[in-house]
């Protein structure tokens, strides 16, 4: 079960055909997967230049201003049941990406 794009709708598909669209989605856009999760290296970075910045970000600001545990961004997919031969609509997750809380202020 899925849920459809533009609907409150859930979509019946076969676990092969939604791999296979995946598949074709990811070779369509020319994805590459990375050789090692960089989330730590930006993790570090992010907080660097928070506490670089004292004259933006008060010191009391920088445990709130990042991920605790962060996490790489999760790739939810979705079927656009309005489309013919029903592609998929990538959403990315992106609440546990380091730069998640310092991107909503």
């Amino acid at each position: 079960m899925i849920k459809a794009d533009k609907s409150k709708a859930i979509v019946l598909i076969q676990i092969e055909d939604l791999k296979k669209k995946f598949k074709q989605f990811i070779l369509d856009n020319d994805i590459q997967q990375a050789r090692k999760d960089p989330t730590g290296k930006y993790q570090k970075m992010i907080q660097q230049a928070i506490k670089k910045n004292t004259l933006i970000f008060e010191r009391q600001q920088h445990k709130y201003l990042t991920n605790i545990k962060p996490a790489p961004p999760q790739l939810n997919i979705h079927i656009k049941t309005h489309k013919q031969n029903q592609p998929i609509r990538p959403v990315i997750n992106n609440t546990q990406a380091p730069a998640n809380k310092l991107a909503n202020i």
